[in-house]
């Protein structure tokens, strides 16, 4: 049986694949897993990212109703100029050729944020096949999760306490 801490590995893992496309991830990134964070969670996370000079993408994890424990959400944390900038719901959007996926914000946030291995970096604009490449985007990480899964690959991670 597999836990929830395994989940969580395994999806941070295939995240980062995602996102890197091959790159090797560097000082100034932190990819993260954990429960989703209220209010007060954000601000924590904030201030650690701030003081640590790291930008932080957090994945969020819970049980929705009537479902699984799982992946239900990604966070970022961008620490700009002493400020740290917090977008909240966001997605994964892969494009057609498969290659590097990106960060789609709400709907109402402009642009998308693409990983480089230091930073995030926000790019203007947003891609036209929003849904199709969500869609995409989930059946690959799908893939990789279960792909992780069963040939039993460790690696490390941070996981994040629940915020109280």
């Amino acid at each position: 049986m597999i836990d929830t801490t395994d989940i969580i590995r395994t999806h941070v893992q295939a995240v980062t694949a995602m996102l890197l496309g091959g790159s090797k991830m560097e000082d100034g990134i932190a990819i993260v897993g954990g429960a989703p964070l209220d209010v007060e969670g954000r601000i924590g996370v904030g201030k650690m990212a701030k003081e640590a000079g790291t930008d932080i993408v957090h994945l969020e994890f819970d049980r929705a109703e009537h479902s699984d424990f799982g992946l239900r959400g990604i966070n970022l944390f961008a620490v700009r100029d002493e400020m740290c900038f917090i977008q909240t719901r966001c997605q994964l959007w892969l494009p057609r050729t498969g290659k590097r996926a990106v960060i789609l914000p709400q709907a109402h946030v402009r642009g998308q944020f693409r990983l480089n291995p230091r930073e995030l970096i926000h790019i203007a604009g947003k891609p036209t096949d929003t849904e199709q490449g969500i869609e995409r985007a989930q059946v690959r990480l799908n893939r990789l999760v279960e792909r992780d899964v069963f040939d039993g690959t460790q690696t490390t991670m941070t996981v994040l306490p629940k915020a109280a």
